[in-house]
């Protein structure tokens, strides 16, 4: 599994920097842990009325390690039970580079998130399987070692200076990427159903509200055959990353929701479009509409590196609603 996620000398070295430095208390220290509600109404055409009001909360990029703070994992279990959701999901990113770090205590925070009336569901994102993959140096997905994720500050600074565009390539390695059986078996233990290149069909009243899941694009994982093509009254796709909305061939699908991207974490003039490393930056923050589907990216609740700047964390609650009604 690899060594722990654990900090190098340069992290310590930017975290004394930023509180020596005014500008870098707030990014550093206060808004990685501003979380924020986000709630969005989505009118829907020709909306079954027993659908009418229904309530699905979106979170999403835990990135959950030892240096997780307790009291984060309360706020963020406090507010969603706030939401009282009908449908609660989680879209990728449980871990850190592949890590499994502290079992219980991720196992105790998702034991303490409500159980949704009519269900949890949840996606693997490309930090959850076997090996880490991400984008490399040459652009291509890649595995990326340990060594290369020693200090995610000096790759946030690479970036910064260098930054490096998606090819969409993905290298043969990943073909060989494995589960990540441990996360799987915690996984288990929780409310959480896993979909992994399947579908699960809710039955609300007489209606059918299906649930698709991918696996993560860019660990070639995504295979979109699988899902089932059983009529339904509303379809919810659940996609980690953004960039493979343009890849998928069925035009079906009424909202499609997504992570990480993190929102690009840095919303300042000139910076934002060097930490937003995608394909396709339509889909980099919010709701946007593609082909007649919906599509939501959130900016998530967690990162790799806990900077952020105008991109606080969020929880998102999204209410169907019939157009017109």
């Amino acid at each position: 599994m690899g060594k722990p996620c654990t900090k190098s000398l340069p992290d310590y070295l930017w975290d004394g920097f930023c509180i020596a430095s005014v500008l870098g208390i707030w990014p550093r220290f206060v808004e990685p842990n501003l979380l924020l509600t986000r709630q969005l109404t989505l009118e829907c055409p020709d909306l079954a009325p027993e659908l009418q009001g229904l309530k699905i909360t979106q979170f999403s990029d835990l990135h959950f390690s030892k240096s997780t703070p307790d009291a984060f994992l309360k706020k963020l279990s406090s507010k969603i039970h706030r939401e009282n959701p009908d449908i609660l999901v989680f879209t990728g990113d449980f871990l850190c580079y592949s890590h499994l770090e502290d079992e219980e205590r991720l196992l105790d925070f998702l034991l303490s998130l409500p159980q949704a009336r009519f269900g949890n569901f949840a996606i693997l994102g490309n930090h959850d399987y076997a090996s880490f993959v991400s984008v490399g140096r040459s652009g291509n997905y890649s595995l990326i070692g340990d060594k290369e994720n020693r200090s995610s500050i000096l790759k946030g600074l690479k970036r910064m200076i260098n930054p490096v565009k998606p090819t969409g390539i993905i290298d043969p390695e990943i073909k060989a990427v494995k589960e990540h059986r441990p996360l799987l078996n915690l996984l288990k233990k929780t409310p959480f159903n896993l979909l992994e290149n399947s579908s699960v069909s809710v039955r609300i009243k007489d209606k059918t509200l299906t649930i698709h899941g991918l696996g993560e694009y860019t660990v070639n994982k995504m295979d979109e055959s699988c899902l089932s093509n059983d009529k339904t009254d509303f379809a919810l796709t659940l996609l980690h990353n953004p960039d493979g909305i343009p890849r998928l061939k069925r035009d079906q699908y009424d909202l499609i929701l997504c992570g990480h991207t993190h929102g690009g974490q840095v919303n300042l003039p000139l910076l934002r479009d060097r930490f937003i490393v995608m394909e396709d930056e339509r889909f980099f923050y919010g709701l946007r509409e593609y082909k007649g589907q919906r599509v939501y990216t959130t900016r998530g609740v967690g990162s790799v590196m806990p900077f952020r700047w105008f991109c606080p964390p969020e929880i998102v609650s999204i209410t169907l609603k019939n157009k017109g009604s």
